[in-house]
């Protein structure tokens, strides 16, 4: 690899930078590592290379977030075509919000001209490294991992959007509230089949022939038209591999391959692994599926990815309902969903791509999701042409829309989170600013996966039904790196709240509760502890506790120390929120507690090894002694308000 000194660029072949005219150098480290992209994203190191450029471990500039950071290639950075194939990528991107897809939160260039995409950082493993270090994977496991792929490819397929390079290093699998949810990456040939791909310009032709051979479907080696089923076969070869350890077709001859996909049916799973004899039958069962998945003809294969997931999980609900798995789907009776979720397809749990799930608890209103879907189809490609301001006033008018909706009235959470998007925006000093602080009130609400807390069984009233969904979208406020919102979500929802408690029977003692927590916040000016505080007060709100108590659970009552933050602090912090609030408002108060704890230790010990940091040590230890012998509600609220006293320290 080469370097430009003075743009920073790195390139594959040139020994001169095209945009500064020196040659470049093959001597010095990556000029980019230490360097600052866009005023936002502080390069940590590298991470991984593809084939059109790096990527970065970043630390944004100015929220406590570490991002992963893609920057082009100077070769191609610098090259008319190739820039607007890494936009496209940008503007495909921005069309998929699933929890299966790594989510793309910015798309920029440096002052140099480098273009660059900034996503979610994940900290996981692919699944390509981990049959490199395991070998062939529990099938059961196996085919939970690849339902869940296949809910986010069918969540892109149905927006038009076709991987076409999906294989076991694009699937990074990482946890997520102690299960283990894969993320696809890389949408970099990803192709859009509408007729407005890329503003109307086709860059990828009928006829080209894109992906990777081991992976790659019989229509792609012919250079033909593509759709969903292509990815569907590439699924097919990454099952296979993951049961089996082992490509089923593997040749050092690209025309070899190519016979192979094109004529070769794929060999028998049983013929390539052996498993235990309660093993076997699943295995023997699972032969058809993939067999379908990798039919030569893309008219055998399932028809879509959403008819892969039906097959797929009445499979694994067999396999989880049955230890002694004795025959086939077919002769046995199905089991119940609790039945399902109690076995080996516990993994296989996941939240629904579209919010508005059958499910009984309350979800984000279907309304809002459809408009906010439909901002973002205009205003992405908007903002990916540099027409920032054009982008935020579509996600203006759009929230502003919505706030106005009367029939029905917008819920309470939704309005709130709209509200303030609205006014982070109106303060943004640049319109690029002002179209992420709406795009980022979008994502929370959309990604958000409601559950009923405090006290179980079903909401009393729109307060109860309003407060799920508020948990839930703060919990994701926290987990899409939107901490500095979180604020004033929680106090523009306390408001609305204390207007709607006095209209609704029997909730005298719930406004009491409330009015006293907002009126303490007041006095004391604690800014530090107010959301915490206040989330505090919506749980026992939604629990039905009607018994006043004052928030003797608070250790910042005296404030914390005024002190410098470390970067490496307020990672630990919001890792461990993310984490916790997720568990929590599931109703495991333990794990919250218990991951809560975990963290607080750790900062009491890295801040205890410097002079300037052991004043926050002295403050937190004796909050983490008193969180380790109370109850698991009181020690996750203790800890919190800790937590979000120190994100609040300058």
């Amino acid at each position: 690899m080469r370097y430009c000194e003075i743009c920073r660029a790195s390139f594959q072949d040139r020994r001169t930078c095209p945009r500064d005219g020196i040659p470049t150098r093959d001597d010095i480290s990556d000029p980019l590592v230490g360097a600052v992209l866009g005023e936002r994203y502080r390069v940590l190191d590298r991470v991984a290379s593809g084939g059109m450029g790096h990527v970065y471990r970043a630390a944004h500039a100015r929220m406590a977030c570490l991002f992963a950071v893609k920057v082009l290639y100077g070769d191609l950075a610098y090259d008319a075509t190739m820039r607007a194939r890494f936009e496209r990528e940008a503007e495909v991107a921005s069309l998929l919000q699933s929890r299966y897809i790594v989510r793309v939160v910015d798309f920029s260039q440096s002052d140099s001209g480098l273009l660059y995409l900034a996503m979610e950082y994940l900290d996981g493993e692919t699944i390509a490294d981990r049959v490199d270090r395991g070998g062939a994977l529990d099938p059961v496991s196996s085919l939970s991992l690849v339902v869940q792929i296949a809910r986010g490819l069918s969540h892109a397929h149905e927006r038009g959007v076709i991987h076409r390079d999906l294989k076991g290093e694009n699937v990074i699998v990482v946890q997520e509230d102690d299960t283990e949810v894969p993320k696809i990456l890389d949408f970099g040939v990803a192709r859009l089949r509408s007729a407005q791909e890329a503003g109307g310009r086709v860059l990828t032709g009928a006829r080209t022939v894109v992906g990777t051979p081991a992976y790659m479907a019989p229509e792609q080696f012919a250079g033909g038209e593509v759709d969903g089923r292509t990815d569907l076969y590439a699924l097919g070869i990454l099952l296979h591999t993951m049961i089996t350890g082992a490509l089923p077709f593997e040749s050092t001859s690209s025309i070899d391959m190519m016979r192979k996909h094109l004529t070769e049916p794929p060999p028998a799973l049983a013929s390539r692994v052996r498993f235990s004899t309660t093993r076997a039958p699943f295995v023997a069962a699972l032969e058809p599926l993939v067999r379908r998945l990798l039919a030569k003809r893309r008219e055998d294969r399932h028809a879509s990815a959403r008819d892969f997931v039906a097959e797929a999980r009445r499979l694994l609900d067999w396999g989880a309902g049955a230890t002694d798995l004795r025959g086939p789907p077919s002769d046995r009776p199905r089991p119940t969903r609790g039945a399902a979720e109690s076995g080996f397809a516990g993994a296989a749990r996941d939240a629904p791509d579209a919010v508005g799930s059958s499910s009984k608890v309350p979800t984000v209103d279907p309304a809002l999701i459809d408009a906010i879907q439909g901002a973002i189809v205009l205003g992405a490609p908007t903002y990916n042409s540099g027409d920032h301001s054009g982008c935020y006033e579509i996600y203006r008018r759009v929230a502003l829309a919505e706030l106005s909706r009367r029939s029905p009235t917008l819920g309470m959470a939704e309005r709130a989170r709209l509200e303030v998007a609205l006014e982070e925006a109106s303060r943004a000093a640049f319109p690029t600013l002002a179209a992420w602080n709406m795009r980022h009130a979008f994502d929370d609400l959309t990604s958000a996966t409601p559950a009923s807390v405090g006290s179980p069984g079903a909401p009393r009233d729109d307060v109860d039904s309003a407060i799920d969904v508020f948990h839930a979208v703060s919990a994701r406020v926290y987990s899409l790196g939107h901490a500095s919102s979180a604020l004033g979500f929680h106090m523009s929802f306390a408001s609305l709240l204390a207007d709607e408690l006095p209209k609704l029977p029997g909730r005298a003692e719930d406004v009491r509760l409330l009015d006293l927590c907002l009126d303490e916040l007041r006095l004391a000016s604690r800014a530090d502890a107010a959301s915490s505080a206040l989330s505090e007060v919506f749980e026992k709100i939604r629990g039905e506790r009607t018994k006043v108590r004052r928030l003797e659970t608070s250790p910042t009552v005296v404030g914390a120390p005024n002190v410098a933050v470390p970067d490496l602090v307020r990672d630990a912090v919001l890792r461990a929120i993310r984490v916790g609030v997720p568990a929590y408002n599931a109703g495991d108060q333990e794990g919250c507690a218990r991951e809560y704890l975990r963290t607080a230790d750790a900062i009491v010990g890295e801040t205890l090894r410097l002079t300037e940091t052991r004043v926050l040590a002295a403050w937190l230890g004796p909050i983490t002694e008193r969180a380790r012998v109370a109850s698991a509600h009181d020690a996750a609220w203790m800890l919190r308000h800790a937590f979000d006293a120190m994100l609040a320290l300058s």
